[in-house]
């Protein structure tokens, strides 16, 4: 048989109903807060318990149902004290006590009070879960200068009580029920009934008992476990949907990154593509000039060596490719005649490919000046 559950005080609705809710939630909430601010019980004048609900400024803000909400009288001054019960120690706790302390803290000045009359906020944290290894119980957070280490405002206190460290004397109440609020077990339970015999330990005792033999209570408390439950792992859904949903959004946008890369390496290749061709086309039309322009030269050689002896004589007996140029371009002979517009035809040519007078002079030794008188002269219309 399944093995039937017990609910131990450490449970938040069974803190809260022995905290307070039920008969002598007062008087038990009363010790519990001076034990662990370590205050002398007959100092206090009264503890009234508010209601839990804290609603935030700001309807966009989250508000908190706290444990336990009191006003505490003491030396003729009102603190707020908050108490909360739990069980499970996680990184974000101390920013949620942070965040518990500061919207409690948001009424303890009323509109007629100046900021001297403000109220002492105290939150207090009860751990299932230790923090650390170390032996010590009992953090206390307040605000200070961190060189000096002198507290700027007495008026913030945190508190956070490691309940599994700390050791008791049956004698001592405040600790006898912070050691009931550590139990881990119905068998944990009974040793402390068993060996406690206080008033404090039978009432106690009487409610845990109650609580767990009530079946309503029961049904209520698995209710309220479940919906814990329920909605923590909805919280959880939400997280990795939310983790699912933004690194989606990053393999989109590295999708959209990438899509925009491949295309500027397209648009590279493209140009890539362009440049070759450009480069194949100059490369013919290197190939084609240099090929034309050899045969301007060929020719220009030819032409000298036909030219007949009275060409010669005309030229100083010399005639240089620029004497053929300039005998060439004032000659009636017909041998010259067509040998000139052979050479003027290639050098449409080279200049249709982007050559000019000037490069075609420069490779032939000649003056640009001849040779633009020449082609001038014998170049086709």
């Amino acid at each position: 048989m399944q093995k039937e559950e017990f609910f131990l005080p450490s449970n938040d609705y069974m803190f809260k109903r022995i905290f307070a809710v039920d008969d002598g939630a007062v008087v038990r909430l009363k010790v519990l807060i001076c034990e662990i601010l370590s205050l002398n019980p007959g100092d206090v004048e009264e503890v009234i318990i508010k209601n839990p609900e804290i609603l935030p400024e700001m309807l966009s803000n989250r508000s908190v149902r706290l444990d336990v909400h009191a006003f505490l009288k003491l030396y003729g001054q009102t603190e707020i004290i908050n108490v909360e019960m739990q069980r499970v120690t996680s990184k974000s706790m101390f920013d949620r006590a942070l965040y518990h302390w500061a919207l409690i803290h948001q009424n303890a000045l009323l509109s007629a009070e100046s900021f001297g009359e403000i109220k002492k906020t105290v939150a207090i944290w009860l751990l299932s879960e230790n923090i650390d290894q170390s032996e010590r119980y009992h953090r206390i957070a307040k605000t200070m200068d961190t060189e000096t280490y002198e507290v700027i405002s007495d008026k913030m206190e945190l508190h956070f009580i490691e309940l599994d460290k700390i050791k008791f004397a049956p004698s001592d109440v405040g600790k006898l029920y912070l050691k009931a609020l550590a139990l881990k077990s119905k068998e944990e339970f009974n040793m402390l009934e068993s060996t406690i015999n206080t008033p404090e330990m039978q009432d106690l005792a009487y409610r845990i008992k109650g609580f767990n033999k009530d079946l309503e209570a029961r049904e209520f408390l698995r209710q309220r476990r479940d919906e814990l439950l329920y909605e923590y792992e909805m919280k959880q859904l939400r997280k990795e949907t939310a983790k699912q949903i933004e690194n989606s959004m990053k393999e989109i946008e590295n999708s959209k990154k990438e899509i925009e890369n491949s295309k500027k390496e397209i648009e590279n290749s493209k140009k890539e593509i362009e440049n070759s061709k450009k480069e194949i086309e100059n490369s013919k039309k290197e190939k084609t000039l240099i090929r034309h322009i050899k045969f301007v030269a060929i020719e220009l050689y030819k032409g000298i060596i036909a030219i007949p002896d009275f060409v010669k004589e005309k030229s100083g007996g010399t005639c240089t490719p620029t004497d053929f140029f300039v005998v060439a371009a004032k000659s009636t002979a017909v041998s010259v005649i067509e040998i000139s517009r052979v050479i003027s035809n290639e050098i449409t040519k080279i200049i249709e490919l982007g050559g000019t007078i000037e490069y075609i002079a420069s490779e032939v030794e000649a003056d640009p000046q001849a040779v633009q008188a020449f082609y001038d002269k014998y170049k086709s219309d």
